[in-house]
């Protein structure tokens, strides 16, 4: 999965209860691609913005929004510091709320 698969099926499935099999597995890809950080030398562009848009999903939870700092960040200060940065922006390169995508009815 890349970044655009996992975007695109977050804002698709959004907090629907019948998808939570599938959150899960994104969530385990997320982490999975989160793994390879060098928390000091970020080079892959699509990490980051994975990471980023991650952070500030209204569809993913606080817990699996700090660990996935934490891959980032050793400081659970830091770690509390970009999470709640990241509420605060709403977004970084998705707009969570108004994409005009084709949605379920």
């Amino acid at each position: 999965m890349n970044y655009f698969d996992i975007v695109v099926l977050l804002y698709y499935i959004e907090n629907d209860f019948e998808y939570n099999n599938i959150k899960k597995y994104i969530q385990e890809k997320i982490t999975d691609k989160c793994k390879t950080i060098n928390s000091k030398d970020i080079k892959d562009t699509e990490l980051l913005l994975l990471i980023m848009d991650t952070l500030s999903c209204p569809f993913l939870d606080i817990n699996f929004k700090r660990e996935i700092a934490s891959f980032i960040y050793k400081n659970k200060d830091d770690c509390s510091n970009i999470i709640n940065f990241s509420l605060k922006q709403k977004n970084w390169f998705v707009e969570w709320k108004n994409i005009d995508i084709l949605k379920k009815t």
